[in-house]
């Protein structure tokens, strides 16, 4: 897993298998925007099959960066700015991102 929160690093964040293709990773993030792609295989990717939205005015999904192609985002927002719905089983939360 390679971010802002990492300095773009690879090594730095290595997600470990759960079984049944499921990979976790646990970070602490501070408030605020981050980016990230999941790298697999040396191949850096957004996330195929998930579509980019917004929920409720709140960010998720891949967007567009300045090299052509695109990065997940998560917004870890203090629980007094929050509006946004808990994060559901699979999806990216502020602590931990599971895939």
């Amino acid at each position: 897993l390679a971010g802002t929160f990492n300095e773009w690093d690879p090594e730095r964040t290595a997600m470990e298998p759960q079984g049944e293709g499921l990979w976790r990773t646990e970070i602490q993030l501070p408030t605020g925007r981050h980016e990230y792609k999941f790298v697999v295989d040396g191949q850096w990717w957004c996330e195929p099959g998930r579509e980019d939205a917004e929920v409720e005015g709140c960010i998720q999904g891949c967007i567009p960066n300045p090299f052509g192609s695109s990065n997940r985002v998560i917004e870890v927002l203090t629980e007094e700015e929050s509006d946004c719905p808990a994060p559901e089983s699979g999806s990216t939360g502020a602590a931990g991102i599971t895939v």
